[in-house]
């Protein structure tokens, strides 16, 4: 078994080899749920108001992907979530996703109109050139991912970085420094004069590295050489799958054997009823790297967000 986790961006490497270093992931990280009482937990999800329909179970079954012995509800604080129909013990697969369904870097690679500007603009990064991809798509009916980024919530919000907590703190330095890098990759992409990219604005870019970063999974896949490799890419479906404290989760993802299709299953006895919940990253993440890098945090205190936050930065320089 091949153990993935979602959103791994602070490994990702570029297409052309090396790191992607934190300015590069410039997207606007956003909290959409951080309002009123200051206990009220974050959702991980970028949310769309109205909010938007879950992929369609017709489309769903034409591309052979599979949601079963739980639905795709609507979780109150969260948006969308992943709720069991009966008891599950551990073991069982809910969710098998056909690797031909999953969408990466290669893809937009591959675009006959994108591939050939991306590789002769090696600075476009891959969060970028798959957030490009997406933004084709969603005016391009005859992809096969054209129902799935339907699906997609329409549009962000932006509010976590007006709370009080967060007013003069490295938190929202960073998040600062990484929506003018967001800005001067568009202002560059438009740059280039490329006809695919005349009607693309800069809220169709924010909302497409938006919807990558918070929907992005790390998934291993055996190459022809046998070896197994890191792909990072946008899973449908799964991608409904909330986070929790480490003693709340109950499902790990994974890819199968043979590499042909990525897996979900429980990892304990799930009651009827309960919402499935995935760890989101390995090891320990603090916070406010949870916050910036995910949109969300699962601590009530958002002072000590920002604190915990601003001492893990001074502990860096």
């Amino acid at each position: 078994m091949v153990v993935v986790l979602k959103g791994l961006c602070g490994n990702m490497q570029c297409r052309w080899g090396g790191p992607l270093s934190a300015i590069h992931w410039a997207v606007v990280w956003v909290c959409l749920n951080i309002t009123g009482d200051a206990e009220e937990r974050c959702s991980q999800k970028y949310t769309v108001s109205p909010m938007s329909a879950p992929v369609k179970e017709a489309w769903r079954r034409k591309h052979d992907i599979i949601l079963e012995h739980c639905a795709i509800r609507s979780i109150p604080g969260k948006g969308r979530g992943i709720v069991t129909l009966s008891s599950l013990p551990p073991g069982r697969v809910v969710a098998s996703v056909p690797m031909a369904m999953l969408l990466n870097v290669e893809h937009a690679l591959a675009d006959a109109e994108l591939g050939p500007i991306l590789v002769q603009n090696e600075w476009v990064n891959d969060m970028f050139a798959l957030a490009l991809l997406l933004c084709k798509i969603r005016g391009r009916q005859e992809s096969k991912w054209f129902e799935y980024v339907q699906a997609l919530p329409h549009s962000i919000q932006h509010q976590w970085s007006s709370r009080d907590e967060f007013q003069n703190s490295a938190l929202l330095e960073e998040l600062q420094r990484r929506e003018t890098y967001r800005q001067q990759v568009y202002a560059d992409v438009k740059g280039l004069r490329e006809p695919v990219f005349d009607g693309l604005a800069a809220e169709d870019l924010e909302w497409a590295v938006a919807m990558v970063q918070s929907r992005l999974h790390g998934v291993q896949v055996r190459g022809p050489d046998k070896e197994w490799h890191k792909a990072f890419c946008l899973v449908p479906v799964v991608e409904y799958l909330n986070t929790a404290p480490p003693e709340d989760i109950n499902v790990e993802c994974f890819t199968n054997e043979r590499s042909t299709h990525f897996i979900c299953a429980t990892t304990k006895h799930v009651l009827a009823g309960v919402e499935l919940l995935v760890k989101y990253s390995p090891g320990h993440i603090s916070q406010g790297r949870m916050l910036l890098d995910y949109g969300f945090t699962l601590e009530k205190n958002l002072s000590e967000v920002a604190s915990a936050f601003e001492r893990e930065q001074t502990k860096l320089s």
